[in-house]
């Protein structure tokens, strides 16, 4: 399906004004589901207090940009460590330690 993402990616910026809505009105649900995860988060200390709204937007916007250089061929990896990366790099960004929450996956 690369293909397809890389259609997509191609013709957002020409798509039509229905579609630019729907295309908002996903991210709208993404940044809200985000910004609400890392709220319950910040709540149970998980991570430190942080404004989850630009928290969500950088997540969201590293995610779009880092898959979007692997579609283009511009990050020579395997989807897995892509994945495996792109998530430790955003959880360090938000201050959850890492090392601990191993110890707690493992326990």
């Amino acid at each position: 399906h690369r293909e397809l993402a890389e259609l997509f990616l191609r013709m957002r910026a020409t798509a039509s004004r229905t579609i630019q809505k729907k295309m908002q009105g996903f991210y709208s649900q993404i940044l809200r589901a985000s910004e609400k995860n890392l709220a319950l988060a910040v709540e149970y200390g998980l991570i430190p207090a942080l404004d989850t709204r630009i928290a969500a937007t950088c997540i969201v916007g590293a995610i779009e940009r880092t898959y979007e250089a692997w579609l283009r061929g511009q990050l020579k990896l395997s989807k897995a460590r892509l994945a495996r990366e792109t998530l430790r790099f955003l959880l360090k960004g938000i201050g959850l330690d890492l090392a601990r929450l191993g110890a707690v996956a493992r326990a």
